[in-house]
């Protein structure tokens, strides 16, 4: 049994898989596999054929699952859940790279500090394609906290990289829908569990491509109903530590209200469960939400 399952969702993944298949290669640690899941590419079977060929020839441990509908990225990870054999699970981007190494480092950490069952696993740093750290380096190289914690105490709003015990993250995946991004399970864990969050670089997180989401999700409107549920359960998520970063959960929030007013939701209907502040809060912002919703701003 691996202590690793790689997870990577996949769609039109051509021009980038091979790049995160050679950073596997990589690697020093190889108590892992790597499961691809493809989500109905429409790009001719090329991903498709690009994914057979690493299976066939991989000197590790691949397993793949072809979606017969597009998903938009939603059930990926479940899908990959259900398949993996790791303890933990990492969701690596089809179009990002793990670093020399990453895996026996994470191992370190896992071995020495990942045995309370309120620890879900290791959280790391992703640098861009030049090298450079994405966001601040934390003040101590290894904190035990939550996500929320981290987002809005620490100031930390940038790209992480997780590795998660697989019972944990699991069930969370299984609520994504269509619409929903990764931060809904990340904000939903840190409910209960903590991470050993630690400064060691993990991940090459490209947002030079062209394609990346990074360059790409401010194009995404569909299923605004849903983005709309998934960062309501967020803003509920981490109500604690909103008010230790303003501006942070003004943009949580601003979103929220955007998706709202794309979808046609009424505002008693979209702030029910809103105690007097986070109402008075969004109070403030709407008219924000309105322009940029309509795209004066």
């Amino acid at each position: 049994m691996p202590l690793f399952s790689i997870i990577t969702p996949c769609y039109n993944s051509s021009q980038t898989l091979w790049s995160t298949y050679e950073s596997l290669l990589k690697q020093s640690h190889d108590s892992f596999e790597w499961i691809l899941v493809d989500d109905a590419s429409c790009d001719d079977g090329l991903t498709k054929s690009l994914i057979e060929k690493i299976t066939n020839e991989a000197p590790f441990k691949v397993k793949h699952s072809f979606l017969k509908i597009n998903y938009f990225g939603s059930k990926s990870v479940f899908t990959g859940c259900l398949i993996a054999d790791g303890k933990y699970v990492a969701v690596l981007d089809h179009d990002d790279q793990l670093t020399p190494g990453a895996l026996a480092i994470v191992k370190e950490y896992i071995d020495t500090s990942c045995n309370d069952e309120l620890v879900a696993g290791v959280c790391g740093r992703c640098v861009n394609e030049s090298g450079l750290l994405v966001g601040k380096k934390f003040d101590a190289d290894c904190i035990l906290a939550n996500e929320g914690e981290i987002r809005f105490k620490w100031g930390i709003t940038n790209e992480l990289f997780q590795f998660s015990k697989i019972e944990i993250i699991k069930p969370f995946f299984e609520l994504m829908k269509p619409g929903y991004t990764n931060g809904f399970v990340w904000s939903k864990i840190s409910e209960k569990y903590k991470y050993i969050y630690v400064n060691d670089v993990l991940r090459v997180y490209d947002t030079a491509l062209p394609s990346s989401y990074s360059n790409t999700k401010s194009m995404l409107v569909r299923y605004p109903e849903a983005k709309a549920d998934a960062l309501k359960a967020t803003i509920f998520s981490y109500r604690p530590y909103l008010k230790f970063n303003i501006s942070y959960g003004s943009q949580i929030i601003g979103s929220y209200l955007r998706h709202t007013i794309n979808s046609n939701i009424n505002l008693f209907e979209a702030w029910s469960g809103f105690d007097a502040v986070l109402k008075v809060w969004c109070l403030l912002i709407y008219p924000a939400s309105i322009m940029k919703s309509k795209g004066w701003l």
